[in-house]
């Protein structure tokens, strides 16, 4: 009888127990709708509202956020998709928009605007440019492919940030005299960045930039009648490589650094006496890049070209490995047999031949 109070008494206190920790489990007010949950999960629409483009053309007249979910086909005459505003986010999702015969610009800020933001995919085959934002400021562009447009690959205005995008084959239906040129892999306008992109083979120069502007990280190659690298006053270049292009690897002009770069074969299948580095401007410093077989290593000679200075290079196999002409501020340059460093100027720069 004990034994059986005891049991009768435990499972009263288990009950309780259960009972009270039911009662911490309700669902909270509202949870429950006729008997039914009410759904709590937000669409990807509501969490960032975003508008399909589904045929080209394609205007974007409004702010907000556009995508792609297939491939898109241009047609003649017209641009693939026209922005005529700012705060747009445009992401290929991963898909192409394609050109055809005649056709315009695959994508083209054509409203002064900013932040315009055009992100993965692929822009080929129009007969303009790839992307013309030259109307827009505050551009950025990430990991778009933009390749065998009539026109340049990409152009942007001030203060552009592009990264990780590749650029090839561009330019070859821009006539040859426009001033800036229209046959660019990627021209972008003052105060931008450009990091960790690839141009290769487009007409004019790989990439341009204007005033206080830095390139790091890219590889131009293969530029068929302009330099890999070309950027204009108050500029950094750094840790690019710029080989075989046409004309020069590396132009620069005033108030410049170009710092740990690779330039070599430049001028390749040409008669041109093309430099690795060719400093055009004053008061620029180019130290620790490396310059082979090109005409000159490192060239200075040019009108107005004087003040700079230019340490701790190296150059090996040139047709000429340094060519300073008067002005400059130089470390001495040194041709040491191997081993023969014991003493050196620190700030020397080396032969390697």
């Amino acid at each position: 009888m004990k034994h059986r109070n005891a049991l009768i008494l435990l499972t009263i206190a288990l009950l309780t127990t259960r009972s009270a920790i039911a009662g911490g489990l309700q669902p909270p007010p509202g949870a429950i709708s006729n008997g039914n949950p009410v759904a709590v999960m937000k669409t990807l629409n509501e969490i960032e509202p975003r508008t399909l483009i589904s045929a080209l053309p394609y205007t974007i007249d409004r702010p907000g956020s556009y995508y792609l979910a297939k491939p898109l086909t241009g047609t003649s005459v017209v641009n693939g998709i026209d922005i005529n505003v700012g705060e747009v986010k445009l992401d290929l999702n991963g898909f192409s928009i394609t050109g055809v015969t005649n056709s315009g610009d695959g994508i083209e800020v054509a409203a002064p605007c900013n932040n315009v933001t055009i992100r993965n995919g692929i822009v080929r085959n129009w007969g303009g440019f790839g992307i013309d934002a030259t109307n827009a400021s505050h551009v950025k562009l990430t990991e778009v492919n933009i390749y065998n447009n009539g026109y340049g690959g990409v152009y942007a205005g001030k203060n552009a940030f592009v990264r990780d995008c590749t650029v090839f084959g561009n330019g070859a239906m821009a006539p040859p005299t426009n001033m800036p040129p229209l046959d660019d892999g990627i021209m972008v306008g003052p105060y931008s960045t450009i990091k960790d992109c690839k141009v290769y083979a487009n007409h004019g120069a790989g990439i341009h930039t204007f005033s206080h502007s830095r390139i790091t990280g890219c590889t131009a190659t293969e530029s068929v009648q302009a330099d890999g690298i070309h950027c204009e006053n108050y500029c950094t270049v750094r840790d690019c490589t710029a080989a075989r292009n046409a004309a020069g690897g590396i132009k620069i002009g005033s108030m410049c650094r170009a710092t740990g770069n690779t330039c070599g074969e430049n001028g390749y299948g040409t008669t041109n006496q093309a430099p690795g580095i060719l400093v055009i401007g004053a008061n620029s410093y180019i130290s620790d890049n490396n310059m082979v077989k090109n005409y000159y290593g490192i060239q200075t000679v040019w009108a107005g070209s004087s003040g700079n200075l230019i340490v701790r290079n190296i150059a090996s196999n040139n047709t000429n490995d340094y060519y300073f002409g008067a002005g400059q501020h130089t470390g001495p340059v040194v041709d040491p047999a191997p081993g023969g460093f014991v003493g050196a100027d620190p700030w020397a720069n080396f032969i390697a031949d």
